[in-house]
């Protein structure tokens, strides 16, 4: 199946809650559609319901970016600045992959196509004088976002997957948060 926005001006994200994750995940898509007013990415240690917060890699209008996303009064914020910015941009049919390992400093690796990316140590991220320490725990999942007068049509995602790393991947049964 596919995964899209429902409506344009904020974020959607959607965690796998269908079995019990270690710190140590990954989540996978292939970009299935985009358009210049999208950003299709997935996710890692989406906390919970209430608290949306996670790390993600995201297709910036064709540009990946690693981020931390932290839960702002009904929608989700990307800190900034990004954790990472990687060359080469993205096109329909690329498989980005983002893994995380370790908690009291998590490390991020990024793939697109099967090729590392690269890899980012979250010691703690300070943004307008608050500090936002390494998250723990959560579930994989992915994030999208169409800006308001865009079509809910462009940007998708297909072939998820999500688990522990180093283990396998998550059987896809269950159900889905948005």
């Amino acid at each position: 199946g596919r995964i899209h926005p429902s409506a344009t001006g904020k974020r959607a994200m959607a965690r796998y809650v269908g079995t019990t994750f270690t710190g140590d995940q990954f989540s996978q898509a292939r970009i299935s559609g985009r358009n210049g007013s999208s950003n299709e990415g997935v996710a890692v240690r989406i906390q919970s319901n209430t608290n949306a917060s996670g790390y993600a890699l995201m297709d910036m209008y064709g540009t990946l970016m690693l981020f931390r996303l932290v839960n702002f009064s009904n929608d989700l914020g990307l800190l900034s600045p990004a954790l990472a910015t990687f060359s080469g941009g993205t096109q329909v049919g690329d498989v980005i992959r983002l893994e995380v390992t370790g908690d009291t400093n998590p490390v991020l690796k990024a793939y697109k196509n099967g090729v590392l990316l690269g890899s980012v140590t979250d010691t703690g991220i300070l943004n307008l004088s608050i500090l936002y320490p390494p998250l723990t725990g959560g579930q994989p999942g992915v994030v999208l976002f169409i800006s308001t007068g865009g079509s809910i049509t462009g940007p998708r995602l297909s072939n998820w997957m999500g688990g522990n790393v180093g283990i396998g991947s998550a059987a896809l049964t269950g159900s889905v948060t948005f």
